[in-house]
């Protein structure tokens, strides 16, 4: 009978031990490797339009691969106003819509989702497409593609912001993006790259913006009538937040953010006044800093198609204010006067180089308050000749007696309050 030693029983359960060791790490490894199989499977099957969770997946399985690619962040502009318009069930449609509409410029690879911030999709894209501003600007188009549903018509603009660069981690990529974005929001639209240099306050922006959306607002609406012509007549909008005049409002708010607050609250003047005064001729409040802005003439005229009147009927009344693109505020004035528009400018004191704003802004009236006509009889009549042999209109409030002014404002009763959002819905 044959006997093992006792060296050789451990060398024999040495062996064994081994043998199941390798045949684990065998089968662990066909374990991992059809799990990767069906994981990538997963990922390349992904539909274009995917949820936010499964986008983060997605990017950290291209980041695994070490492939090039950008992330784009988009924002629907004055999204609150929505809000204030439609039922939950008409924005979500909307939402879906313009999820689809974007989807459709994405190359192989691509993918969208909406973020935690309803307002708000990330697209990942791949590095096929050599032109990112151009990838951007598709985007724009496709986003302004008017959404009509059971009567109802919406056309928004958006913001985007883009990186191409990598860092550490998801989170801090996302992150460095929302740099980008709010720069492009604050400069209406424009498309905007993450550059280090750039940086402004993720916090500072953002209660700015939930100040705003959850402020109300009051439009107290002025009749301003042409002396000797009692049946023609303008809407004057005079608004107030929070129960401060706009221009004193906006005056609080830092510089980079006056801008997208005076687009904001022009936006709402048109849903809430001009489609209810359709009929009417409007004078809108526009600041300067809005006009500096590069991208000024694009959404102003996209929120302009929406509404019910020609853009003969309107007229902007600029503030004055500290201007530092003066290029791009005579440019965009010069092409709204190219399209019908009118363009008054509230007078706060009279110099000379108010004779200069006066013609290079293509200024068709002046508005002129009590404090102006205080300044002295020698300035006001050179004032006064100018606007004659210039056939400039001029514009006063009812209090005030002058023989110059070819219009007159005259106070009403009529307001419209505008309750702010306060449900901050989003996404889990």
């Amino acid at each position: 009978m044959f006997y093992l030693s006792l060296i050789q029983k451990e060398i024999i359960a040495i062996a064994v031990v081994i043998v199941f060791l390798i045949i684990g790490y065998i089968l662990v490894r066909i374990y991992l490797y059809n799990r990767n199989k069906i994981r990538e499977n997963e990922m390349l099957t992904l539909n274009q339009v995917i949820k936010y969770k499964k986008f983060g997946e997605y990017l950290n399985y291209k980041i695994k691969k070490n492939e090039e690619y950008a992330l784009y962040l988009i924002s629907i502009n004055n999204f609150d106003l929505l809000e204030r318009t439609y039922n939950d069930s008409t924005i979500r449609t909307y939402l879906r819509n313009l999820a689809r509409n974007l989807s459709m410029y994405l190359p192989y690879g691509g993918k969208i989702a909406q973020t935690k911030s309803r307002d708000t999709f990330i697209l990942y894209v791949p590095a096929v497409e050599n032109d990112y501003e151009v990838f951007g600007i598709n985007l724009k188009n496709a986003a302004l593609e008017q959404f009509n549903r059971n009567g109802i018509s919406i056309r928004k603009t958006i913001s985007i912001g883009y990186i191409d660069e990598k860092f550490p981690t998801i989170s801090e990529q996302i992150e460095k993006n929302m740099f980008a974005l709010i720069q492009s929001r604050r400069e209406l639209g424009t498309i905007v790259k993450y550059d280090q240099i750039n940086i402004t306050s993720l916090t500072d922006y953002k209660n700015c913006y939930d100040e705003v959306r959850n402020n109300s607002v009051a439009f107290d609406l002025q009749e301003v009538v042409r002396k000797g012509s009692a049946e023609e007549t303008e809407i004057y909008v005079n608004a107030t937040i929070n129960n401060i005049e706009f221009n004193e409002y906006l005056k609080s708010k830092s510089k980079s953010d006056q801008a997208w607050i005076n687009f904001w609250l022009t936006e709402l003047i048109i849903e809430k006044v001009i489609n209810v005064y359709g009929n009417r001729k409007i004078i809108l409040p526009i600041s300067l800093k809005m006009l500096e802005k590069e991208s000024f003439f694009e959404v102003f005229t996209v929120i302009l198609s929406m509404s019910k009147t020609s853009l003969s009927q309107i007229t902007i009344s600029i503030k004055e204010d500290e201007v530092i693109e003066n290029q791009i505020v005579i440019k965009n004035l010069l092409e709204l006067r190219n399209i019908g528009i009118k363009i008054s400018f509230e007078v706060k004191n009279i110099s000379q180089a108010l004779y200069s704003i006066i013609q290079s802004y293509h200024v068709s009236r002046i508005e002129l308050s009590k404090d102006v006509l205080t300044n002295g009889d020698l300035s006001l009549e050179e004032l006064y000749y100018f606007v004659k042999v210039n056939q400039i209109e001029v514009q006063l409030n009812e209090e005030i007696e002058n023989d110059e002014a070819t219009h007159i404002v005259k106070n009403t009763n009529n307001r419209i309050i505008v309750n702010g959002v306060k449900k901050n819905r989003g996404r889990k």
